[in-house]
């Protein structure tokens, strides 16, 4: 994709042509390692990205199951199991792994908090709970679906079947 040069050097002081002599210019220094990074890598000219000028692209996608679980056992290293229902309770390549760090740094001290937390932040299609064993310590994760009703309450499964049930006992 090709970039109006022009457009670039109206909104900043510095041209792209001496932008490009700043990196490998006769005045750029050796040795050095530049990092530029980049929302949007499509929209970068082909004169910035070429071989030689970049010599690595890194992509930093958004997080996997396997990455979610991952740096939950960062923040909490002998909680496997946790880390698992943590992995499946939150969506895959939805959240930036800073975003997730961020979310864990709020709850380091707790890994079930962090988990309940991660419940109310589910997708409304599936609602996951997390509740407390009686010993405090392992945690049961249940979810359940949620159904809409005729008058765009959401109720989940349990109550949608006791619904249907007291509307049977109605009937006869």
């Amino acid at each position: 994709m090709q970039v109006d040069r022009r457009i670039m050097s109206c909104r900043t002081s510095v041209s792209f042509s001496t932008l490009l002599n700043a990196l490998d210019g006769l005045a750029a220094p050796e040795g050095r390692i530049l990092i530029m990074t980049t929302n949007f890598p499509t929209r970068l000219d082909s004169a910035l990205i070429r071989p030689g000028r970049i010599d690595r692209i890194f992509s930093l996608p958004l997080a996997t199951r396997i990455m979610i679980r991952d740096i939950f056992l960062r923040f909490f290293p002998d909680e496997t199991d946790r880390a698992e229902v943590f992995s499946r309770m939150l969506p895959p390549d939805q959240f930036s792994m800073a975003t997730l760090q961020a979310f864990l740094m709020e709850h380091k001290n707790s890994s079930e908090d962090a988990i309940v937390m991660a419940a109310a932040r589910a997708p409304p299609s599936v609602q996951a709970m997390a509740t407390s064993v009686d010993d405090g310590h392992d945690i049961r994760f249940e979810t359940r679906r949620v159904a809409e009703t005729g008058d765009g309450r959401e109720n989940d499964d349990r109550e949608v079947k006791e619904e249907e049930e007291e509307e049977e006992e109605d009937d006869d």
